[in-house]
């Protein structure tokens, strides 16, 4: 990035310049993408498995909320989850139910039936 912000500077411009500040504009994904591009064609596994994951990294950061335990219409209502219990503070156990515990707990965290899902 420097030498072509160098170049730039004395107005000094060359194919190879004009490409890396293609490749300089473009954004991370599309960066890994070709980079992914390069590997299969290079066939070099180690490379391609590491452009895939960074490329599911993005995908998940960009997509969290979908990922989201709240969204899942199978786990029981915090607040439901926390009356199941007898006795105790109410508020922290549902607060803290989907905390890791290494007692068991009172009841199961989702509803499943048979019938679908």
């Amino acid at each position: 990035e420097s030498v072509a912000m160098e170049a730039a500077k004395y107005g000094y411009s060359t194919a190879d310049l004009i490409d890396i500040d293609d490749v300089l504009k473009r954004s991370d994904e599309d960066f890994i993408k070709l980079q992914l591009n390069r590997a299969v064609q290079m066939a070099d596994p180690a490379r391609i498995i590491s452009r895939e994951i960074a490329l599911r990294k993005i995908y998940l950061e960009v997509h969290a909320t979908s990922f989201e335990l709240s969204r899942c219409t199978l786990i029981v209502p915090a607040s439901e989850w926390a009356s199941a219990k007898w006795g105790g503070n109410k508020v922290a156990l549902a607060d803290s139910m989907l905390s890791f515990s290494s007692s068991v707990i009172h009841r199961a965290l989702t509803r499943i039936n048979d019938h679908g899902m």
